[in-house]
């Protein structure tokens, strides 16, 4: 008797044994390799004031069933000018020291009274930084233009735009600062217009600011008879002398060209898609990644495109829900060459010849859930989420991504041969923009800028 007792624990413990190395695997397999498992040293990290809001359109607000495919660019917005890093961050922008992430100034600062000032935007260059400002108080916001001091962030000018302002909708040039405004309404207002299928204009315009503050020209945008008479998101970008802006961004969209001078209409188009634009001289690419083709910014004519390599652009692994194709696609313009981060292939493309100069292959680390978690939740979604990328950044004959294995590539533009290559860092947040010195690499996480020392070798 005792000795069956002895083979029945024996047993057991063998098959606890079994189970235990099977579920030691399972967990394994759940985790990332112990190379990306690493936690590299940072330079430094600043917390953000608060995560990353996309900013509201007036069509999103309207309706909350309106969903875009991707988040408005203005939801991430990182750029270096200057010797500056400039980050809008809960509403604010913030200039910080790029090796130390030191504060150096924000805009607005301090309490600011009944008005409320909130950044939607901003365009930041050496000689100083234009914010599109939402103003808040008494019946509604209203928009503002102001353009910074680059040392203090101080206004030198600001001037009110009587309507509400499209934040992506901000885009500087040669003749001065330019901006979509349109009539103001509450969300009540809205909502009964679109009950009532009232789809009268509230007179969309491009209004333009001289850099000395002084208001230039302003012109009334196309009315479109869209829902509740709302303009849709639009996008501006100057190129080749032009204003052009993207009016209805996502499937369907108008494209309508202006002289930056004179304000007058240039030419418009309707394209079948636009996540974008990305001006190249006198030339703008539209929705690169299904091989929309290049419009001249002076006439609107089309020109050939099909040098953008289709292994490069073709459909990516399955997306989980939530997700849009879109999140897989990242770019980068410098001179002739446009740099594409897509289907985990980092490619650079010269424009000017039309060719495929390099392409280099990334990793792609997916998420797992453990299998503690999956009996935990065995109605949870078993679909794997990819990594984000981060945006695609070109210095000093380099060019480097955050790719989905959550490595930094560093990658030598002359040859494509990856000159290094640092793994284990955090997640970007979708999109964010990458942005590279001699000392760091900084990006955007959920809640935090992140800066790691650049490694080349």
């Amino acid at each position: 008797m005792a000795a069956r007792r002895s083979l029945l624990v024996l047993a057991t413990l063998a098959v606890v044994s079994v189970a235990a190395a099977v579920g030691v695997a399972a967990w394994d397999r759940g985790r990332p390799s112990p190379e990306l498992a690493r936690d590299p040293a940072q330079a430094w990290s600043a917390t953000l004031h608060t995560p990353p809001d996309p900013v509201v359109s007036p069509v999103q607000r309207a309706s909350p069933t309106v969903q875009p495919g991707s988040p408005p660019p203005s939801a991430v917005q990182l750029q270096l000018a200057g010797g500056a890093l400039y980050v809008r961050d809960g509403g604010r922008v913030r200039a910080l020291d790029p090796r130390s992430g030191r504060e150096r100034w924000t805009y607005p600062a301090g309490p600011q009274g009944p008005a409320t000032l909130e950044v939607v935007s901003f365009v930041a260059d050496a000689g100083a930084t234009a914010v599109a400002v939402r103003r808040t108080g008494g019946r509604g916001p209203e928009g503002l233009v102001a353009l910074l001091d680059p040392a203090s962030g101080r206004p030198r000018w600001q001037r009110r735009l009587g309507g509400e302002v499209y934040p992506d909708s901000l885009a500087v040039g040669p003749a001065g600062v330019h901006l979509v405004v349109q009539d103001f309404l509450t969300s009540e207002e809205l909502a009964a217009r679109l009950r009532r299928d009232d789809r009268s204009s509230l007179h969309p315009r491009l209004t333009t600011t001289g850099r000395d503050g002084r208001p230039r020209w302003q012109r009334p945008l196309r009315d479109r008879g869209g829902r509740a008479g709302l303009l849709g998101d639009a996008i501006a970008t100057t190129a080749g002398g032009r204003v052009v802006l993207i009016e209805g961004w996502g499937r369907g969209a108008d494209v309508e060209a202006f002289d930056a001078a004179t304000g007058a209409r240039s030419w418009s188009r309707w394209v079948q898609q636009a996540g974008g634009a990305l001006a190249w001289g006198d030339r703008l690419l539209l929705n690169l990644w299904d091989r929309r083709p290049l419009v001249r910014a002076a006439d609107g004519a089309r020109l050939r495109a099909d040098f953008l390599p289709a292994e490069l652009l073709a459909a990516g692994p399955p997306m989980p829900p939530g997700w849009s194709t879109s999140d897989q696609f990242r770019y980068g313009l410098a001179g002739d060459s446009l740099y594409v981060f897509a289907n985990d292939r980092l490619a650079a493309v010269d424009l000017g010849v039309g060719t495929v100069r390099w392409q280099v292959p990334t990793g792609v680390e997916l998420y797992h859930m453990p299998w503690w978690e999956r009996i935990l939740n065995p109605d949870a979604p078993q679909s794997d989420r990819p990594f984000s990328a981060s945006g695609v950044a070109a210095r000093d004959g380099k060019v480097l991504v955050v790719a989905r294995d959550r490595c930094l590539y560093v990658v030598d533009d002359r040859t494509g041969a990856v000159a290094g290559r640092q793994c284990g860092l955090q997640e970007p947040w979708p999109g964010s923009p990458l942005i590279s010195t001699p000392e760091v690499t900084v990006y955007r996480t959920l809640g935090e800028l992140v800066a790691y020392p650049l490694r080349t070798g």
